[in-house]
């Protein structure tokens, strides 16, 4: 996997960073207007956000998903790290999935491979 093109790991960074982007503009145009409405009664317009909102919702989390998964198959797969750092990567994306990822995007594939990183074997 470490094969990776430029503009393909260029493209996995904008996904890693997608869900920073996207949930400050989720909660702006869901929430405030919610909030807003319980003060004042007047709910129109809810359904409106959320057809426009739940498909790119849904993509967020498929796409957070999809990322988790490949980037815990390239940590197994990475020959520059040893065991107990694979291990490290792998239970770090399973549980800080959205913190830890694009860290581990810019160590490991963003950068161009140096040799080992890690002496452990």
């Amino acid at each position: 996997m470490d094969n990776l093109s430029k503009p393909v790991k260029i493209l996995l960074g904008l996904g890693t960073l997608w869900p920073f982007v996207y949930q400050p503009i989720f909660m702006t145009f869901m929430f405030r207007p919610f909030a807003q409405a319980m003060e004042h009664g007047d709910f129109s317009g809810g359904i409106l956000r959320s057809l426009i909102f739940m498909p790119i919702q849904l993509f967020t989390v498929l796409l957070v998903l999809a990322l988790a998964v490949f980037f815990m198959a390239h940590a197994i797969s990475n020959e520059r790290m040893g065991r107990n750092t694979k291990t490290f990567w792998v239970v770090a994306i399973l549980i800080l999935h959205m913190l830890i990822m694009p860290v581990y995007w810019y160590l490991y594939i963003y950068r161009e491979a140096a040799g080992p990183v890690n002496s452990e074997r």
